[in-house]
Order: C-alpha cells, then sequence, then structure tokens
C-alpha cells in the first residue's frame, strides 16, 4: 500500500490554519492535545438526580482543558501538535478510499460496542430520561472518538514503517521518533513560512497561577462552559518562543493576544438571550474571539540576521544599536532580547524596511537568516505598507493624529516637551533607544536629565490631548504637530536646538557652586540691585536634610554613569540638550531656596563704582579697602594664643539713618566681588537656641561661600547687659562667643551706639561713623540718583532737573529720603502723563517736609537733639 508523507494537504499556507483545513471537523468539536491521556468517563448519577457537572478551579489552569459537548456524528480527526512529539510538528497521512471505510467501520464497531456495554449500566429507568440519555450519547461519542484516534494513529505508524522498509530493505527498524524526526528534517528544506499564534492571558490579576496559554487556532468559548471556563482554542503550544526554537524554518510568528475577563462569558450569555437563568451554561459554540493586540516575535535566524546588518552598519540605524552607556557583559540577556519580540507600529520596518533588503545583499549570513529576515521584511511591506505611507503624507504637512502618533517618534530623536504638564516652559529630551522606545497607552517615553547635586537620568511618559474614551473622532482627528506638548525637534522652528544647547551649557557651569544673577522681565531695575543667587546643592543638602527629594540617590540609567559626568569638561551637544530648564539657588535677598529658570541666569557684574559714589571722607573709603583687601589676601595675620580665635574682621558702622551705613557694606562686598548676606535682628528671633541655631547657619554659609556677612541694624545684640533681662543676656553672651570663631568678614550697623556693650569694644576691629550729612553731599547724592534715571524708559527733562539740583540739596533729608523723593516724583509724572522734570520733585520735597514738620512737633524736637537727649548718639563733626 503506497503511503506518502506530506506537510499538508489542505489550504495550510505559512503555519496558518485556513477553513478548509478543518472543514471536515465541525469548529465546534476541538481535539485534545496528543500528550493527555483519554479522559475518564464522569461519575454516574443517581437515579431522578441531574448529571454531575465535573469543572476545574481557577487556580488549576496548567495545560488542563474542558471537553466541549460533541455530536454523535464522528467524522476522521485531524492529526493535531502534541508536546510529546520532539518536533513539535503536524504531519497528515494520506490514504485511499478502502482505508477510509476500514477505518469508518472500526469507529462504526467500536460505537457499538460502548453503547451496549454502558447500556447494560444505565437501566431502563434513566434510558428513559431524555437528558440522560442525551449526555451518555455524548460521552459515547467522545470516547469513541478517542479510541478511533489512538487506532488510527497505530494504524499511521505502523503504515510509515512499512513504507521506510519497503523504501531501504537493508535497514533495520527504527523507533517511531527516529522516523518522524526524519519525515521532518526533509521539511526544512522547504521555503520559511511564518506562523500565527494565539495568547490567551488574563485581563487582571487573581489568585492561583495566571492564564498564560498558546494556540495554533482561534480561542472561543465552547457549548457546555461556564464563567469558571476562558476561552481557548484546540491545538496548544507550550509557548511561541518555544514554538519557534523547535521549527527553526518558521522565520517569525503573529502572536495574536486575548485578554479573558468573566465580563466575556456574560456578553455571550446575554448574546444567546439568557439573562434569569439559575444555571448559566453556554448553549452553542461562540465564534472565534478578535484579539485584543498583534505582536510579532521573530525566530532567532531572522534575529540574527538583524544584528548581523546591524554590527556591518553601525552608523545606519540610528536608536537602535545599543546606546552608548550599553555594557553586554553587564547584561548579556539584552542581545538575544532586543529584536525577539516586535510591537506595533514595527517602526525598525517602517523606518529602515527597505534598507535592510538593501543591506542583505551585501552582508555575508547563512541562507536561513538571509531568507527568514527577507520574509519577515517583505511581510511587513505587504501588511503595513499602506499605513506607512498615509502617515508619512500627514508628517509631510506638520500634521498628525492619534492613529499615527507612535510612528512620529523615532528611537533616540531628540524632542521638545513641556517642563510639567500645563507649564509653557519648554525643555529638552530624547526618545530611549529600542526597544526602550515603546508607548504606552498612547503616551510617549521621553528620557531627560534631573541634578540635586549629582546628575540622574530619568524618564516620563509625555502626556497626549487625545482621550480614547471621547469616540472615534478623536482617533482620527488631524493636529498640528508643533502644538502636541511634545513633538520632534525636527519640526520645530530654526534655532531652537542651539537655544537649548546653549541653556545647558549654563545649567553645566552651574553644577558646582556658583554665584549668579537672575533678570526677572517687567522688574524697575533702578534703585533695585541686582537679584543675586547661590547655587549650592552641597549647602542645602547639609542645611535641609529632611528632604528627601534633593537627598536620594541618582537613579541608574542614562548616557553617563554619575560618577563620570561630573568630571566631563565638555559635554557633549546631546547631553546639553536634555539638561533642565530649572534650576536651584538661594535668594540672597529672601534667604529662601528658589526654583530658578536657567534661562534668565546671568554672570554676576560686579559694580566697581559703588565703592567710588559712597559719600565719606576720602581717608575713611582709604581706611576701609585697606583692612578687607589685607584681609581677603592673608588671614592668619591676627595673632593669638588659642588657634582659630581672632581670625575674622568685625567691622562697626554707626550713624544716623540714611548717611550710607549699608551702602558702605554693600560697596564692600561690589569692591570685593563677594556675595552680600544681609540678616536682620527679626530673622534671628529672641529664643537663645533659636538665635544660636540661625547664626551658626549663617556664619557656615558666609564662611563656605565667602560672604560679607551684613547685620544690619544690630542693636539687640550690641545693648549692654542687665540684670533683669536674662534672655537678652544670654543671646548676647552667644553672640560674643560665636564672634570669636568666625573668619569671615562680618559688618554691623547701628544708630544707637550710646548702648553698646563694653565687651564688644575689643572685638571690633575697625569702627567708623557716619555723621549728619551736609550740603555739599546731599548734592554729590541728588547728582548720583539723577543719572541713574538715564537707564530707565521715563520721558525726563534732564536740563530742568540738573539746573535745579542745587535748590534740592539745600533741603535737609538723607540718602534713603532722596531717593525716596525720586520714586515718587516718577510714578508722579507718569500719572500725569508728563516729562519727569523740576516741578516733580519739587512736590515731592514739599510732602517729606511735612512729615519731617509734624513730627518734629509731635516730640518738640529734632531728631538729633532727640537722641541725644537719649544718650543713644551724639552729633559728629
Amino acid at each position: 500500500m503506497d503511503k506518502t508523507i506530506s506537510q499538508d494537504r489542505s489550504n495550510y499556507h505559512g503555519h496558518v490554519f485556513s477553513s478548509a483545513q478543518t472543514k471536515e471537523q465541525p469548529y465546534h468539536q476541538p481535539r485534545l492535545p496528543q500528550h493527555l491521556p483519554p479522559q475518564p468517563p464522569p461519575p454516574q448519577p443517581l437515579p431522578g438526580q441531574p448529571f454531575p457537572r465535573q469543572s476545574r478551579p481557577r487556580q488549576s489552569r496548567l495545560r488542563q482543558r474542558r471537553l466541549p459537548q460533541t455530536h454523535l456524528q464522528l467524522s476522521r480527526p485531524r492529526a493535531t501538535i502534541g508536546r510529546s512529539h520532539s518536533a513539535n510538528r503536524s504531519i497528515n497521512i494520506s490514504s485511499d478510499e478502502d482505508e477510509d471505510e476500514t477505518e469508518g467501520s472500526v469507529e462504526q464497531r467500536l460505537a457499538e460496542q460502548l453503547a451496549a456495554k454502558l447500556g447494560d449500566l444505565i437501566g431502563e429507568e434513566c434510558s428513559s430520561d431524555s437528558a440522560t440519555s442525551r449526555v451518555m450519547n455524548d460521552l459515547v461519542s467522545t470516547v469513541s472518538r478517542l479510541q478511533v484516534e489512538n487506532e488510527t494513529l497505530k494504524q499511521e505508524l505502523q503504515d510509515i514503517r512499512t513504507s521506510q522498509q519497503l523504501a531501504t530493505p537493508e535497514a533495520t527498524e527504527e523507533p517511531e521518533e527516529a522516523i518522524l524526526e526524519g519525515a521532518i528534517s526533509n521539511l526544512r528544506h522547504e521555503p520559511v513560512k511564518y506562523v500565527t499564534l494565539h495568547h490567551v492571558i488574563d485581563s487582571v490579576m487573581g489568585e492561583g497561577e495566571p492564564l498564560d496559554e498558546t494556540y495554533l487556532d482561534p480561542p472561543r468559548l465552547f457549548k457546555g462552559d461556564t464563567a469558571r471556563d476562558h476561552f481557548r482554542g484546540t491545538i496548544e503550544v507550550v509557548s511561541d518562543k518555544e514554538y519557534l526554537e523547535d521549527h527553526p524554518e518558521v522565520a517569525f510568528a503573529i502572536l495574536k493576544e486575548y485578554e479573558w475577563d468573566e465580563e466575556v462569558f456574560h456578553e455571550r450569555l446575554a448574546e444567546e438571550g439568557q439573562y434569569k437563568l439559575h444555571r448559566r451554561v453556554l448553549r452553542q459554540d461562540h465564534p472565534p474571539e478578535e484579539p485584543d493586540g498583534t505582536k510579532i516575535t521573530v525566530g532567532s535566524a531572522a534575529q540574527s540576521g538583524i544584528e548581523a546588518i546591524l554590527e556591518a552598519f553601525p552608523d545606519q540605524f540610528p536608536g537602535f544599536q545599543h546606546p552608548p552607556d550599553f555594557a553586554a557583559s553587564e547584561a548579556p540577556w539584552l542581545m538575544d532580547l532586543r529584536f525577539a519580540r516586535f510591537k506595533k507600529p514595527y517602526l525598525l520596518f517602517y523606518l529602515y524596511g527597505k534598507k535592510l533588503l538593501e543591506c542583505l545583499e551585501v552582508v555575508e549570513m547563512g541562507d536561513l537568516m538571509r531568507e527568514s529576515l527577507q520574509s519577515l521584511c517583505h511581510w511587513m511591506e505587504d501588511n503595513f505598507s499602506e499605513e506607512w505611507r498615509e502617515a508619512d503624507a500627514l508628517f509631510a504637512q506638520g500634521k498628525v493624529n492619534k492613529k499615527h502618533l507612535a510612528m512620529l517618534f523615532r528611537p533616540g530623536e531628540l524632542v521638545i516637551r513641556q517642563s510639567s504638564p500645563g507649564n509653557k516652559l519648554l525643555q529638552g529630551g530624547i526618545v530611549p533607544w529600542f526597544p526602550n522606545n515603546t508607548a504606552a497607552n498612547g503616551n510617549i517615553p521621553v528620557s531627560y536629565w534631573t541634578f540635586n547635586g549629582s546628575f540622574s537620568s530619568s524618564q516620563l511618559h509625555a502626556m497626549m490631548p487625545w482621550d480614547l474614551s471621547s469616540g472615534p473622532y478623536f482617533y482620527d482627528k488631524i493636529v498640528d504637530i508643533t502644538s502636541l506638548n511634545c513633538y520632534p525637534l525636527r519640526f520645530a522652528s530654526g534655532g531652537i536646538k542651539a537655544k537649548f544647547i546653549a541653556r545647558g551649557q549654563r545649567f553645566w557651569e552651574c553644577r558646582r557652586q556658583k554665584l549668579v544673577c537672575y533678570n526677572e522681565h517687567g522688574v524697575d531695575s533702578l534703585f533695585k540691585a541686582e537679584k543675586r543667587f547661590m547655587i549650592d546643592y552641597a549647602m542645602y543638602k547639609r542645611l535641609h536634610p529632611q528632604n528627601q527629594a534633593l537627598q536620594g540617590p541618582p537613579r541608574p540609567g542614562g548616557m553617563y554613569q554619575d560618577h563620570k559626568l561630573l568630571q566631563v569638561e565638555e559635554p557633549p551637544d546631546e547631553l546639553l540638550y536634555c539638561l533642565p530648564a530649572t534650576i536651584h539657588g538661594f535668594d540672597f535677598a529672601t534667604k529662601t531656596w528658589e526654583t530658578l529658570q536657567v534661562d534668565n541666569i546671568t554672570d554676576v557684574t560686579w559694580n566697581k563704582k559703588a565703592f567710588s559714589q559712597l559719600v565719606a571722607p576720602p581717608e575713611t573709603k582709604e581706611l576701609i579697602q585697606a583692612v578687607v583687601s589685607a584681609h581677603g589676601e592673608r588671614k592668619n595675620m591676627a595673632l593669638d594664643i588659642i588657634e582659630g580665635k581672632g581670625q575674622g574682621l568685625l567691622v562697626l558702622l554707626h550713624g544716623g539713618p540714611g548717611t550710607g551705613k549699608t551702602l558702605t557694606a554693600e560697596s564692600i562686598a561690589e569692591e570685593q566681588e563677594r556675595p552680600l548676606y544681609r540678616v536682620t535682628c527679626g530673622d534671628i528671633g529672641t529664643e537663645p537656641k533659636e538665635v544660636e541655631k540661625y547664626l551658626g547657619d549663617v556664619l557656615e554659609i558666609g564662611r563656605a561661600w565667602g560672604c560679607v556677612v551684613l547685620l544690619d541694624e544690630a542693636d539687640v545684640f550690641l545693648e549692654e547687659r542687665s540684670f533683669s533681662d536674662q534672655k537678652r543676656n544670654a543671646i548676647i553672651s552667644i553672640f560674643l562667643r560665636i564672634l570669636e570663631y568666625y573668619d569671615g568678614i562680618l559688618i554691623l550697623t547701628t544708630n544707637r551706639i550710646g548702648s553698646f556693650d563694653e565687651a564688644f569694644k575689643s572685638r571690633i576691629q575697625l569702627a567708623l561713623g557716619y555723621p549728619k550729612l551736609r550740603e555739599d553731599d546731599r548734592l554729590t547724592i541728588w547728582k548720583n540718583f539723577v543719572q541713574m534715571l538715564h537707564h530707565t524708559d521715563d520721558r525726563i527733562d534732564m536740563e530742568d532737573l540738573n539746573k535745579n539740583l542745587y535748590k534740592l540739596a539745600r533741603v535737609e533729608v538723607n540718602g534713603r529720603e532722596i531717593r525716596n523723593i525720586i520714586t515718587m516724583a516718577r510714578h508722579l509724572a507718569k500719572f500725569r502723563g508728563q516729562m519727569l522734570c523740576y516741578k516733580h520733585m519739587q512736590d515731592a520735597v514739599r510732602s517729606a517736609e511735612k512729615f519731617s514738620e509734624y513730627l518734629s512737633n509731635v516730640r518738640g524736637i529734632s531728631d538729633d537733639d532727640w537722641a541725644k537727649a537719649d544718650k543713644l548718639r551724639a552729633p559728629m563733626v
């Protein structure tokens, strides 16, 4: 009898089961995997009771499946792919009509024997029950079919052995496994193919072992299923990966994914019209389910082909090579998994499918690798080229919709994104390299750098404006690419990349301690010093160890490791582009840590003219310069028996209000190019413990940053101690002790020198008094302020002002009052819509004079006379 072995005699192309292949057997007759033994008959019911239902617990799904109910009319079963075979391969055995008749007689004979045996067991009473009879008929059908399959397979194996012996009479009888291996090895010379697999998983993780099953045919629900069952196929394989390992001639697998949820079962019940039935069992087989998603699992041959091409042409596939910091020795498994599975939109083939085919012609590789990769590339082109062309047409117009959003972002591509949702501040980022560039729920992953004293790579998913729950219209709605809160740099206007890199360079310069200026837009800079900040994350961590946001270690990943990054002097442009748009700095004005926009940060411009504009006797200014300069050059000039004491410079400035004490401190800081840390008594507090901690922090900052510390209006610390106020005595003692060991510049100002404690006298190295301003002093101050008006946008009659400055100088006001008068005159001129002139100054001076006269009338004495009477200060010549 002539037998032939063929791969498939039905419409089975590319390992995809077609309807023609299964038409002999209705789809409601699923086959058990061949490796499972025939199921024993269910226990018999007692007379008058329903047939007991056997259903497995939800927790035990390990390759077990209920047999769906079958019809009595048996058809010849198709061959199944069982995992007990060494090659897991399906084969069909051809036979002639006589053999079909023989097998039919076997089926009939076995069915009759089983029916007779079961009839004797059931009895007449049970057989008269229609439900019991129907169940028993189905049971007979199932057992008969399994025995027929067993007999048929035995006969087929015997025929194979016979045909092999006829072909080679001298050969000895081989085992069945060897015969099957020989047949499969012959099939491996055929052209490469692909297979469609169906993967069923739980939609929600529950108790017990999770659902994870893979089939060669589409899964469905069957007649007799309950809520404890799940949809399934009839031909199960271990997994897509193992299937491809066992079938090297298969180039790739189309893996359709299905998420099982019990709600699906209830939906099928509703389709059958079952709503109020107590026993919820499906009455019919249901059509195959629709997949929830599709992935492509690539065989080892095609994977090796991709790796070979990328290795031969490392610069032709940006974003798909290994990242610069990738170490194969640390994660060798990544080498095997990068191209093992692709998700839609299959960017490698969308961007470089044609280039892969071109490279195949020149890269040396085996025939199987070449044919497998060719098959994969051609399949991608055949199935998705139309969708890719549609996306390209949209992108060329600067447009995009949600359908094609994932194709807009290329692996390793620079992007522009909002720094936070709703924030218009833009900053750079980069799409992670393949395969970490996969979008999650339509949101694009973006990598960027963060800094908390150490650099670390972070990642977020940029939110997009579409909402899937809004309906299909939003899925196809077309918007401008630049309207997205994250979009590729290639669609931005010119100059954006250079701007981001320049900002990154400025940020890079601030990675260590740095004093900067911050220019806030819309702030009138007249009479207002530049706002200065100190960037120093190490100091912040010392002062605020409880802040975990800046204390945590850097997260791993990124283009560079942290310990290398801080030492790089010239970082690459790609790194600078992805640095943050904001940084934290200490505000010397408010003494708080603030978030600064890097775009508004500039280098400090020291005002060297401030000291020369200081209204003070020349000999006084010379003495100040000499003392301060000497302290900056040599801190060890002071002599003291105890090491570390007396190294600082303590300057006392005393005099009436507005005579230039604070301006002197500010001028010293500008002259020495040091930041000025200004402290008031209100900042320090009144409790001794608070005072000690605050002063300790201030002087630590002053020492670390090289500050000129100004303790303005330091009357509380300078006032003489008394027996009646022990708290103040404790504060003064703490202050005196801290001064002994401070090695920086500390300037104290007071206008109540009469209450001065004698313990301070020996600790002060330089004491300067500021007398009341004379007319020529006031004239100089008026000229200095009027010259500053040139830097404003005000309309000013400079000729009129300069002509009347002598008149203004005759008015007895101090320097601070002169500044206030000019500010008031500017507001008055702007309100009237007029040019600023002498008349506005005159109106402001008149208002200030009235207030001074009122205070004198209330006290009955002038300010200077009142201070002298109170023994606070005396007039100075």
